[in-house]
């Protein structure tokens, strides 16, 4: 009987090394590995390549403030079955000892209309090359990243759908619809419109209600928050036209403020607990 499983590569991610000068920083692939294993219980080795011999990397000045891409090689000793991960590794020279400083940091803030900061946002870079949460503060920061370069940044929040709905916001949904009173801001606009299909009509009642009476668990067309680019000029005639990510073409001035503004879901009239600190106040 001959186990032919492939094992199973685990990398490490959000990995960086700092660069102490001209000589060469040597990593090895046991640095990346995650707990890669076998399913049987073989043995296995580490490697960067399919040739095992391939077990350490060099980084140098020219791979100073790099994103670099590696793949994490894992080999069954007894059979000679492969699999790989890919992983990367920020390359710093913080200390400029390459003789240079081409640094800078990438920031922002996550917060309502009502200015009350988000946490527990993540926020991915570059597409999840690099990803964070936000803190109570509603703030992120990526530092050291390669000046340069271009990044897109973008914040997801997702869950905890009933935060802040409540049957009030069912009955400004449907003065607005009914012409009574229409709902006073782009982003109470984008809220309302729960089925996510760019209206405020009577769908969007139903869905809401739904989620109400716990027909719903969560908003089935639509993630609880939307998270919009702080820069975008909304309008009340034209309040879909937002972007949910920033991108970065030329990254060249340190301290990059990257701001979003979070819309929960279903909540026009502004009551959503968006942080530990509101939540016990």
């Amino acid at each position: 009987i001959i186990n032919t499983k492939s094992p199973i590569p685990v990398c490490q991610s959000g990995m960086s090394v700092e660069l102490g000068g001209t000589d060469p920083v040597e990593l090895w692939a046991e640095d990346f590995d995650g707990s890669s294993y076998h399913p049987c219980g073989n043995p296995i080795t580490l490697s960067f390549s399919p040739d095992s011999i391939v077990q350490n990397i060099q980084f140098d000045c020219d791979d100073a403030n790099e994103l670099v891409t590696i793949q994490l090689w894992v080999r069954d000793t007894v059979t000679g079955v492969q699999d790989y991960c890919t992983s990367t590794i920020l390359v710093t020279d913080q200390d400029t000892a390459c003789g240079g400083a081409n640094i800078v940091d990438v920031q922002g803030e996550v917060y309502t209309e009502m200015l009350e900061n988000i946490e527990g946002v993540q926020v991915d870079l570059d597409g999840g090359e690099l990803g964070m949460m936000t803190d109570n503060s509603g703030s992120y920061a990526f530092n050291d990243m390669p000046m340069g370069g271009s990044y897109t940044v973008i914040p997801h929040k997702d869950g905890d759908d009933l935060n802040g709905v409540s049957t009030l916001d069912l009955i400004l949904i449907q003065r607005h619809i009914l012409g009574q009173e229409s709902l006073d801001s782009p982003y109470k606009m984008i809220a309302a419109d729960v089925n996510n299909d760019a209206y405020i009509t009577a769908l969007d009642l139903i869905e809401l209600r739904k989620l109400i009476l716990g027909i719903y668990n969560q908003l089935p067309n639509s993630a609880s928050w939307k998270l919009i680019n702080a820069e975008d000029q909304l309008s009340l005639s034209n309040p879909w036209n937002f972007s949910e990510s920033r991108t970065i073409l030329d990254l060249i001035d340190d301290h990059m403020q990257e701001d979003f503004i979070g819309v929960k879901m279903g909540d026009v009239n502004g009551s959503v607990q968006a942080n530990a600190i509101s939540r016990t106040s």
